[in-house]
């Protein structure tokens, strides 16, 4: 325990948490709220005589909705003068005549997150009928993690920050919901690959259970004692959705938590009942074809990222012949890669582009849902175009899915021959109209590997390639 006092800089004067002695003391003004010994803090606040402010029941109709946070608020938005017009149009779609602002700070803890909140609450008064929806706590998890072998001064000084947060909302507790800490799958032994998807303990639960859940009130508390709009059962089941590092998520991984978040509060504007819980079970245990790898081709998938749930190849990726390890949608470590052989000598034989095709269809480990659609590959006739899937069985066979779209509603035919049997192919039509997947089965060689070459149709000057899937 610091020896130190330390006080929150543009908070109303006197507000802080200072050590007096061996206690840790928290004050607003003169206000002593409560004090505790390091080991002894009892991270509950109502067993401390403390209640947080209930404010009206559900179903005002609030005209702004304010997300403060971390980077996982960032997507939302910067701005408290300028609102989020993608997150609006998506809360508007579902029935809500609001405004969205968002107040995400890339590496902010609850301390200095605080900070932003007083802003926003200062910059929307009592009286512009605002919604706050808070989402911090990530970054304490993540150089604390995991809970079990956190210090008991890194916990009471979570507990402190949390504490300080309920003062600064203040009476305005019924008009915030203070957001759990949503799902993370940390690489905690340095695999590159998750363990908290197979072990909930080492992650942002235990964190949630005894420091989240005592802080909430009973206008947006679920009967599971989650926040209504828990966001750390909603990122579970976005996990075929997240960035490789386990803790954000794709463009349409945000664009759909978004949409997620938006229907979860609905029942505000409608007067319905409170949505059910979410499940705290993991959702990858039960995924249809846990195995495949799912493979975007487009002009956004930088660094490998991807659009949607596996990985993204760049143009550069395959002049340059990478091997692009395959992360299967259960998320377990890679076993299968691709990489490619080509003839390409000019920017025009082989390129990506945005297809401006509009598909209202949610991530649903298909290939003509969002974000598969948005972008594609085009081979020019006469490039050579291998695609080469590497770590199969000796002569295993492998399922094969295709799809691709064009800003085009003319026919326009692409065709994937196996290498090691040409006769044995597959088609389809590229246009921007809704399109099935082209499936193909293959055999892999005495080395593990199963090849395929892409070319235009008969008729066709380009083939195009938006996303693959491989189901060995």
């Amino acid at each position: 325990m610091r020896d130190k006092a330390e006080t929150f800089s543009g908070l109303p004067a006197g507000f802080g948490y200072h050590v007096e002695g061996e206690y840790l003391v928290l004050s607003f003004g003169e206000q002593e709220v409560w004090r505790a010994k390091p080991g002894e803090l009892k991270l509950n606040r109502l067993e401390e005589g403390f209640e947080p402010p209930r404010g009206e029941e559900p179903g005002a109709q609030y005209k702004n909705i304010v997300f403060v946070g971390d980077s996982l608020t960032r997507d939302i938005g910067q701005s408290l003068t300028t609102p989020s017009e993608k997150a609006t149009a998506i809360f508007q779609a579902e029935g809500m005549d609001v405004t969205v602002y968002g107040w995400g700070w890339s590496g902010y803890h609850i301390k200095n997150g605080t900070l932003k909140l007083a802003e926003a609450l200062n910059a929307f008064g009592p009286d512009t009928n605002t919604l706050f929806v808070v989402t911090l706590g990530m970054n304490d998890v993540n150089t604390t993690k995991p809970y079990a072998s956190a210090t008991q001064e890194q916990k009471d000084r979570i507990a402190a920050d949390y504490a300080a947060m309920v003062t600064v909302i203040g009476d305005r507790m019924g008009d915030c919901i203070i957001n759990s800490i949503p799902f993370a799958d940390f690489d905690t032994n340095g695999d590159g690959v998750g363990e908290v998807k197979d072990d909930a303990s080492l992650g942002t639960l235990a964190y949630n259970t005894a420091l989240m859940l005592p802080i909430q009130n009973d206008k947006f508390k679920n009967s599971d004692g989650y926040p209504v709009l828990d966001w750390y059962g909603m990122t579970m089941e976005l996990q075929p959705l997240m960035h490789p590092d386990g803790i954000h998520y794709t463009a349409e991984g945000n664009r759909l938590k978004q949409k997620k978040t938006a229907q979860r509060l609905a029942y505000l504007f409608t007067g319905e009942g409170m949505p059910p819980p979410y499940s705290h079970e993991p959702s990858l245990a039960s995924i249809a074809n846990p195995n495949a790898c799912l493979v975007n081709f487009g002009v956004s998938a930088i660094n490998g990222t991807g659009k949607g749930n596996g990985q993204g190849v760049t143009r550069q990726q395959i002049i340059d012949k990478a091997v692009i390890p395959l992360i299967p949608n259960n998320k377990t470590a890679p076993v299968l890669s691709l990489t490619f052989e080509h003839s390409v000598s000019a920017t025009n034989e082989l390129n990506m582009y945005f297809t401006n095709v509009i598909v209202d269809r949610d991530f649903d480990y298909s290939l003509g849902c969002d974000p598969f659609y948005k972008e594609t590959l085009f081979v020019r006739r006469g490039v050579t175009m291998t695609l080469i899937i590497q770590g199969l069985a000796a002569n295993a066979s492998v399922n094969l899915g295709f799809m691709g779209y064009r800003s085009a509603s003319s026919e326009n035919i692409s065709i994937v021959e196996d290498v090691l049997n040409p006769a044995n192919a597959a088609q389809w039509n590229t246009s921007d109209l809704q399109a099935e997947e082209a499936t193909l089965t293959v055999t892999a060689n005495g080395n593990g590997e199963a090849s395929v070459s892409l070319k235009p149709g008969p008729d066709s000057t380009f083939a195009y390639l938006g996303g693959m899937r491989i189901s060995p």
